[in-house]
C-alpha cells in the first residue's frame, strides 16, 4: 500500500495495513510539513474516535519513507505553519540549533527537516513503545489533543493545538518552578508571528475536562511533558491540582 497524502492518509493507511492479513507492506510518501516531520516517522499508526485522537491504533514502520521538499510548494500558509508547530517542538525538546533557526526564518529547507526529524528518530530509537524518552515528543500535546478534541477536531489544525498546548505545557512548567517566563514570552512571540496562536489565549481550564480521557493519563498520574530551556526536557507527574 502508498500512503501519498498527509497525516490522517499516512495513519489510515498504516493501520490498515498493520490489520490487513495480519500486517502487509507499506510505503509512506508524505505531502505536507506536519507528516514530513512527524507523523509519517516513528511507526505509529492511529486513528481517532469521537473519545479522543489516536485511540485506535498501533506500532506499525513502513518499509520506507519517501520525502519530498518540493511538495511543500502546493501548501497553504495555514497548512504550512501546522508543520512549523512541530518542528518549533522537535527545536524546543531537542535541538537548540534548530530552535535557534525557527525564531528567525518563516520557512525551511531539506536540512531544517532532516533536523526535525533527527530529534523524533533519536527518542524513538531509545524508546520504541513509548514508556519514556519517546514520551518527550508528546510536549504541547496533553491540552493540545484536548483543544482539538472540545472542538471536534474542525476549529483547530494539530499544529495550532499543540501550539496552545504548548504554551500550556510552559505555564505550569513557570509554576513548577522548572521553567523560566522569558522563555513563555519568547515562543509566545514566535507562535504569534506564525499565525498559529491568537490573542486572547485559549484558557487551560477550559480543556481540563477533556484531559482525563488522553491516553498520557495513567493510573500513577498524568505524565506530563516540561521543557527547562530549548534542548532540555523532563517527565513529570501531575495530579489535578498542578494544572490549576
Amino acid at each position: 500500500m502508498l500512503a501519498f497524502g498527509g497525516g490522517v492518509i499516512g495513519d489510515l493507511t498504516g493501520f490498515i495495513a498493520s490489520t490487513l492479513y495480519r500486517g502487509i507492506s507499506y510505503v509512506q510518501i508524505p505531502t505536507t510539513l506536519l507528516a514530513q516531520v512527524d507523523s509519517s516517522i516513528g511507526g505509529k499508526v492511529g486513528i481517532d474516535l469521537k473519545e479522543g485522537k489516536n485511540l485506535i491504533g498501533s506500532f506499525y514502520d513502513p518499509k520506507f519513507v519517501l520525502i519530498d521538499p518540493s511538495l511543500l510548494k502546493t501548501l497553504s500558509k495555514r497548512e504550512y505553519a501546522n508543520g512549523l508547530a512541530e518542528m518549533i517542538k522537535a527545536g524546543l525538546i531537542g535541538d537548540k540549533k534548530l530552535y535557534t533557526y525557527l525564531l528567525e526564518h518563516e520557512t525551511v529547507t531539506e536540512v531544517e527537516i532532516a533536523e526535525a526529524i533527527q530529534v523524533k528518530r533519536n527518542v524513538v530509537l531509545l524508546d520504541p513503545y513509548d514508556k519514556k524518552e519517546r514520551m518527550y515528543l508528546n510536549f504541547g500535546h496533553t491540552f493540545g489533543h484536548a483543544i482539538e478534541k472540545k472542538h471536534k477536531y474542525e476549529t483547530y489544525l494539530h499544529g495550532e493545538a499543540i501550539s496552545y498546548g504548548m504554551l500550556i505545557a510552559l505555564q505550569i512548567g513557570i509554576q513548577l518552578g522548572e521553567t523560566k517566563e522569558e522563555l513563555y514570552q519568547e515562543v509566545l512571540n514566535l507562535l504569534l508571528k506564525r499565525g498559529l496562536v491568537k490573542e486572547p489565549l485559549l484558557k487551560k481550564d477550559d480543556y481540563q475536562a477533556e484531559i482525563i480521557h488522553d491516553k498520557k493519563n495513567l493510573a500513577d498520574g498524568l505524565h506530563f511533558i516540561l521543557v527547562t530551556k530549548p534542548g532540555d526536557v523532563k517527565i513529570v507527574k501531575l495530579k489535578e491540582l498542578d494544572m490549576l
